[in-house]
């Protein structure tokens, strides 16, 4: 991705962050009611998010919850979606001090997660070299996935703003973005050709963010690597084993 009109991208970007919030502002009906009351409640899975996000605004901490658990404290440890859900709770943290409550919190981070959404499918997009238009009506598609509203009792699972940047690295292994020259170098070149390669730290750096965001999707951004990988094995990989290193790496 080229920047070769930095006028032009700054207007994309500012299209991407203004319109999607002004869909969802109507979609979900907040010209009628605000972010102060839940858009659900009344089942377990919408009560315990909230506790959740309750427990992450109050004390900073997402696995010990004080206020539940008498006589002791409540341990969510064993939790996975607890866990998984590292990277939405540390933005919630840092975002609660501007919120007096955590619905309020959780609900807003939903809404702003629309065009942050947007914008990582559309620099996702321009990435893999996709023209401008279509990008941004990727962009645009993905950040309004029924999948989203299904799904709105959650802090974590409906905010999906890392699965196109790891798409970008699986992809980028699909297509033997970084084969050229491996086959014939050896190991210690090999590695700091990589390790000197912008493409490639930048892949690496999308695989930490989808590894902390949700342990759902790295699961199957993981599953997707193990078939990028066949495919570069089936290509050429089982004749040159050096072309497997990227994959095996990411």
């Amino acid at each position: 991705m080229t920047l070769k009109n930095p006028k032009h991208t700054a207007i994309t970007l500012l299209f991407l962050i203004v319109v999607p919030l002004i869909i969802a502002y109507y979609v979900l009906g907040l010209d009628k009611s605000g972010l102060n009351s839940p858009f659900v409640y009344g089942h377990l899975d919408d009560i315990w998010q909230f506790s959740l996000t309750k427990m992450v605004k109050e004390t900073g901490w997402v696995l010990s919850n004080p206020y539940l658990g008498a006589p002791e404290i409540a341990k969510w440890h064993y939790h996975s979606a607890a866990q998984t859900s590292a990277l939405h709770s540390i933005i919630m943290l840092m975002m609660s001090p501007f919120f007096d409550s955590a619905i309020t919190l959780q609900q807003t981070y939903y809404v702003l997660n629309f065009p942050l959404i947007a914008l990582t499918a559309y620099l996702s997009c321009r990435l893999l070299s996709i023209s401008r238009l279509p990008a941004i009506s990727v962009a645009l598609l993905f950040a309004f996935c029924t999948y989203r509203f299904n799904l709105i009792i959650y802090s974590f699972l409906p905010n999906y703003f890392c699965i196109p940047l790891a798409m970008v690295a699986i992809i980028w292994i699909f297509q033997g973005k970084f084969d050229k020259g491996l086959a014939s170098s050896s190991l210690p070149t090999l590695l700091r050709s990589l390790f000197k390669n912008k493409s490639f730290i930048l892949g690496g750096f999308f695989i930490i963010l989808i590894a902390l965001s949700d342990g759902y999707y790295a699961f199957f951004s993981l599953l997707l690597f193990g078939l990028a990988g066949a495919a570069r094995l089936l290509v050429g990989g089982w004749k040159q084993p050096k072309i497997m290193i990227p994959a095996i790496l990411y």
